[in-house]
């Protein structure tokens, strides 16, 4: 838990809130200014090409997808939640 607090934030965090000044600084700490500068402009073609909405997860192609998933998880809990219960009465 202490070695956390010595970890910087994620430069690609810090590219989608705009505050790229604060992202070029870490990596630069991190990877030095050479490669720092290249990471950061592909990080800012990143961001700016991003534009998904809540709303394309009811596109039919991901859709099954979210379906899927959910179902996974939700039966995995239950599974896995009602046989500890089961095995401890």
């Amino acid at each position: 838990m202490i070695g956390l607090l010595f970890i910087p934030e994620s430069p690609r965090w810090l590219a989608e809130k705009s505050r790229f000044e604060d992202a070029a600084r870490i990596m630069t700490r991190i990877e030095g200014p050479t490669h720092a500068a290249k990471e950061i402009q592909a990080i800012r073609e990143t961001v700016a090409a991003e534009n998904g909405t809540w709303s394309e997860l009811l596109w039919p192609g991901a859709r099954m997808a979210l379906v899927v998933g959910v179902a996974l998880c939700f039966f995995q809990g239950w599974s896995g939640g009602a046989a500890v219960n089961f095995m401890h009465h």
